[in-house]
C-alpha cells in the first residue's frame, strides 16, 4: 500500500470512527429526551422477520421498536401520506439491551438486542417433521421491558415469528433478489429509486411483467408434490420490511423469508452489512441449511448479482441448477461471467423478461411445460391494463 493510500485509509478510519461516536451520542441523547416524555408503559412492539429452518434448527431474526407496529398502506394513500409513512419508517426508535426469549417445542433461548434493537439466533429444535408439505411454524418471541428501577417489568411484549420448513421432497429452492428483479425500482438511478421508495406504497409499486406467473410456476414446479421454497435476499434496509412483505402479498407472489440488511455504521466499515457480503452470507446460510436441495438464483444486472451468484455456485459446486439475471440493458458487460459460469457447469441466463426465464426453466424441467405460455399471457394482460 502506497503512502497516499495509507493516508486515505487513515482519514477514512478517523471519519468513520467519529461518525460512529456521533451516532452513538445522538442515539443516547434521543433515548434520554424520549424517556422524559414517555410513560413507563408507552407502546412498544416486537417486529419478527420471517425465519427459515429444517428439522434440526431454526434461523431467527427480529427487532424491538418503540411505538405501535407499522400500519399497512392503503391503495388510496396519496404521495404525501406515503412520504410521511416513509419518514416514520426510517425514524425508527430502537430498543437496545433488552432480553428476548425465543421458544419453540419446549426449547428456549435467551438473547439480548444489540445497539440497533436487533436480535438474532439459531434455535435448535426437536420434533418438527419435514416429510410432508412445505410448512410454516410459529416461534414464540417474548420480551420484558423493565421500568426505571429495573425491579419490575413495565411492559410485556409477545409476538409470533413464522419459520419456513421446506418439505424434504421439495425439488428445488429459489433465491431471488427484489429490487429490479421482482419490482421496478431503478436502483442504479438514484432519483428514480428515491422517488419510488418515498412516494409510492406497496399498492403502487410495479412488478416486472409476468413475474407473478413465473414465480408461482417455480413454486409449484412440475405441478405435483410439495411447494418449492422461496427465499428473498435483498440489500434493502430492514426499515422496508413491512412494505416489501405487503407488496409480495398484494401481488400474490410466493410466501418466503425476506432477508434484508442493517445499513448502520460500524468502526471498521461504513456499512454494517456491505451489499456483496450481505447477499453472500445469506445465500451460504440458506444453502447450508438445506444441503440436499438444489437451488435457482434470480437477480438483475444492476447490482453485481451475476458475480455474487457465480461466486456462490463456485463455493457450493453442484448445488446451483441455474442463474437467471434480468438484463434489460443487454450491453454485453456480463458476457465474461456467463462464459465462466458455463465453464463450471452452471448455466447463467441473461434474460430480457420473465418469459425468457420461463423457457429456460421449462427446458431444465424446473417448471411445468405450460408455464412459458402462462407467463407470456400474463405479460400481455398486464400491458393491456397499463
Amino acid at each position: 500500500m502506497s503512502t497516499f493510500d495509507r493516508l486515505i485509509n487513515e482519514v477514512s478510519n478517523r471519519l468513520r470512527s467519529g461518525a460512529v461516536h456521533l451516532e452513538g451520542e445522538f442515539d443516547q441523547l434521543k433515548e434520554r429526551l424520549g424517556a422524559l416524555g414517555r410513560a413507563h408503559d408507552a407502546p412498544a412492539h416486537i417486529r419478527p422477520y420471517r425465519g427459515f429452518g429444517n428439522s434440526k434448527e431454526f434461523h431467527l431474526q427480529g427487532r424491538l421498536l418503540r411505538g405501535d407496529p407499522e400500519r399497512l398502506s392503503e391503495e388510496k394513500h396519496q404521495p404525501l401520506e406515503n412520504l410521511l409513512a416513509a419518514f416514520r419508517r426510517f425514524e425508527s426508535d430502537e430498543m437496545p439491551g433488552v432480553e428476548v426469549q425465543v421458544s419453540f417445542g419446549g426449547v428456549s433461548r435467551r438473547l439480548e438486542t444489540d445497539e440497533e434493537g436487533y436480535y438474532g439466533a439459531t434455535l435448535p429444535i426437536d420434533g418438527v417433521s419435514d416429510d410432508g408439505a412445505t410448512a410454516w411454524h410459529d416461534v414464540e418471541i417474548r420480551a420484558d421491558v423493565r421500568g426505571p428501577d429495573s425491579s419490575t417489568a413495565a411492559l410485556h411484549l409477545e409476538a409470533a415469528c413464522p419459520v419456513l420448513v421446506p418439505s424434504r421432497d421439495a425439488r428445488v429452492g429459489i433465491i431471488s433478489d427484489l429490487d429490479d428483479t421482482v419490482l421496478v425500482t431503478g436502483a442504479t438511478r438514484v432519483v428514480s429509486m428515491v422517488r419510488r421508495s418515498l412516494f409510492e406504497n406497496a399498492w403502487q409499486r410495479v412488478p416486472f411483467g409476468g413475474v407473478g406467473a413465473l414465480f408461482r410456476g417455480l413454486e409449484s414446479g412440475g405441478g405435483s408434490g410439495p411447494d418449492n421454497p422461496f427465499f428473498y435476499v435483498s440489500s434493502s434496509p430492514h426499515n422496508l420490511y413491512v412494505p416489501l412483505v405487503q407488496f409480495l402479498e398484494i401481488r400474490q407472489l410466493p410466501r418466503g423469508p425476506v432477508l434484508l440488511r442493517d445499513v448502520g455504521l460500524t468502526r471498521d466499515r461504513w456499512l454494517k452489512d456491505a451489499h456483496d457480503e450481505h447477499k453472500a452470507e445469506k445465500i451460504d446460510r440458506i444453502l447450508g441449511t438445506y444441503p440436499d436441495l438444489p437451488f435457482v438464483l434470480i437477480g438483475d444486472s444492476g447490482q453485481h448479482d451475476a458475480k455474487i451468484y457465480l461466486d456462490a455456485s463456485l463455493r457450493h459446486p453442484g448445488r446451483v441448477l441455474a442463474i437467471y439475471i434480468r438484463d434489460e440493458i443487454g450491453d454485453g458487460r456480463l458476457t465474461g461471467l456467463v462464459t465462466e459460469a458455463e465453464r463450471h457447469g452452471t448455466p447463467m441466463v441473461l434474460a430480457r423478461d420473465s418469459e425468457a426465464i420461463a423457457h429456460h426453466a421449462a427446458g431444465l424441467g424446473i417448471v411445468a411445460p405450460d408455464i412459458p405460455d402462462r407467463v407470456r399471457e400474463a405479460i400481455a394482460r398486464e400491458r393491456a391494463n397499463d
